[in-house]
This record gives C-alpha cells, structure tokens and sequence, in this order.
C-alpha cells in the first residue's frame, strides 16, 4: 500500500521514517516537512527536510539557539537538505525513492527558504476557536496528495487538535487496527477532548507565538484509513505489526 495515493498523517507517517533509495540502500531519516503558505493562505508540503538545522530544534529550543550561535560563521549551516516530493516513489513503513541516492539531497535554497515553514512550527501551537476558547494544541497535521501529477505536493488538509504532545500517542487514536486492543481503548479514553480542525475553518496562523486561530471548535477525530478498501486491510496490518 503507497500511502502517497489517499490521506495521511504528516508526523505519523513521514517524520522520523527511513528513507530508501531505489537500490535498496538507506539515504537518511526524515527530520522534517517543508511546508509553504501560498497567499490565499492555504498550505503544501513540497519537500521532506534533513540534517540537524530542523532536527536539533525539534529536541530542544535551548539546544537549537545554541547550535544557531556556534555556527554563525557558516553562511549555510541554518539550511536542511531537502528531498523534493517528486524523488519519493512510495510511502509505507519507510520512505522509497524513485531514484539512487547520489545526488538526491540538495540543501535548501536560501532565496525560497524564508517563505517556507516546517511542520514542526505548526506541531504543538495552541489552537484558539471562537471567542478565544483554548481548544488544544496542534498534535498533527492531516494531509492530502494533489491532484497535479506534473508537480506532486501534499495539500494541508485539517489539524489534528488535542490536548496531548505531538507524537505521544502513536496513531492509537486514529486507527481501528493500531495495536493492541486494551491501549487504543485506553488512549482513546485519554484523547476523548481531540478533535479536529479543518483547513478551511484556519483563519489565522501566527508563526511567532504559535497560535492557530479557528473559526469553529473541534471536529470529530476522523480514522485516517476511513477510506481503505476492505482488501488493502490486511496489508496495513502487516504494516504495522
């Protein structure tokens, strides 16, 4: 099953993944999603993103500040290594290139990369619905493929909103076939305030403080294989165990 042909989950499924090359041969992991706001607002991933400019930050703040200051000198030490959309072949429980991996990380442009974001700056941001009512924090980013093979990119579909960190729940709460029944209960007890916002409904992201502001409240927590032919089941869990 390529999970680059129906929605996905931008933490679950992309971060943190493999990447293979088309011989087979590991390339490196993916520590983050370019993501770029277009100026009717909407939003795309066009690019995974590599190296320790985006992952240092994803550990911790402080370190990220102090790895910024030791490198100054180095005038493109503050740029990931990219691998655009149109490299990957398959997504499934890694990350499969179309091609060898000579060649295929290039850093990131410096002209384009201060008008692009990451999926981590979205990760964790407080979501404020109407009438400034704190909904939750932003756990994941729900994602979708275009629709123009010429240019591949993963439209920002809806947010994941709860009240837990990013990644603390593993996809329990978003499948009916992640792990052991017992936990998905428990979990999904815990995630009973989760929901979701819809891409449509995001009135206003500020980047600087990290707040996404919502023009309605939560959504239902929708399974992200909803839409998973009956005969495709068995091969996510195989995919899983």
């Amino acid at each position: 099953m390529n999970r680059l042909e129906r929605p996905l989950d931008g933490l679950l499924h992309l971060m943190d993944r493999q990447v293979i090359d088309s011989e087979d041969l590991l390339v490196c992991k993916c520590d983050d999603l370019e993501l770029e706001q277009h100026e009717d607002g909407t939003l795309t991933v066009t690019a995974l993103l590599v190296g320790a400019p985006v992952w240092v930050p994803r550990v911790s703040s402080w370190l990220g500040e102090r790895w910024r200051r030791l490198g100054g000198a180095q005038s493109d030490r503050q740029r990931p290594y990219r691998i655009d959309l149109a490299d990957i072949a398959q997504v499934s429980q890694e990350i499969h290139l179309r091609r060898e991996r000579d060649g295929v990380l290039r850093r990131q442009d410096p002209e384009r990369a201060s008008v692009r974001r990451l999926v981590d700056d979205l990760l964790g941001a407080d979501v404020v619905g109407p009438g400034d009512e704190h909904l939750g924090n932003v756990l994941d980013v729900r994602l979708a493929p275009t629709r123009d093979a010429r240019d591949p990119a993963l439209d920002l579909t809806g947010l994941l909103v709860g009240r837990g960190r990013p990644g603390s729940y593993l996809g329990y709460d978003r499948s009916d076939d992640q792990g052991p029944w017992l936990v998905r209960r428990i979990v999904r007890r815990l995630h009973r305030h989760s929901g979701m916002i819809s891409a449509t409904d995001i009135d206003e992201i500020d980047w600087d403080r990290g707040m996404v502001r919502a023009r309605t409240g939560l959504g239902e927590l929708t399974n992200v294989d909803a839409t998973v032919d009956p005969s495709e089941r068995d091969e996510l869990r195989h995919e899983r165990s």
